[in-house]
């Protein structure tokens, strides 16, 4: 889901506030219509994106703490 609103976002030139309410209502619909093992797979690779975030930005301020703290 974050991939697809990554794509949709970088295919328009100007995102206004009302065209990104109609992404996220059009992405709505079709997460909707998906059948019970599509939305345990969406929010998986959701999950999955969203902590290898975390994680990553985590990590970075540990290195930037430890090597501050050193210096």
């Amino acid at each position: 889901m974050v991939f697809c609103l990554l794509v949709l976002a970088s295919s328009t030139t100007v995102a206004h506030a009302d065209d990104a309410s109609n992404v996220f209502s059009y992405l709505r619909e079709k997460y909707d219509e998906l059948p019970e093992n599509g939305k345990f797979a969406t929010g998986a690779l959701v999950g999955f994106g969203g902590s290898r975030v975390a994680i990553k930005s985590a990590v970075s301020v540990v290195k930037v703490a430890g090597a501050a703290f050193i210096a």
